[in-house]
């Protein structure tokens, strides 16, 4: 029962896309935490007094 390549290819394109898939998740994860992080300071710095406001 050898009707069936050894080295599939196939398998090694589902690594390539899970592998790109987990770094995606993680960057996204990642730039998150940083973009939580960094909120109060851009808030504190960036943003002008909302003078608008009731």
């Amino acid at each position: 029962m050898r009707d069936y390549e050894p080295n599939r290819p196939v398998s090694w394109v589902w690594l390539i896309l899970g592998t790109l898939a987990l770094i995606t998740i993680l960057a996204l994860g990642l730039a998150a935490v940083i973009a939580f992080a960094i909120n109060p300071v851009l808030e504190a710095n960036f943003s002008a007094p909302a003078t608008w406001l009731p």
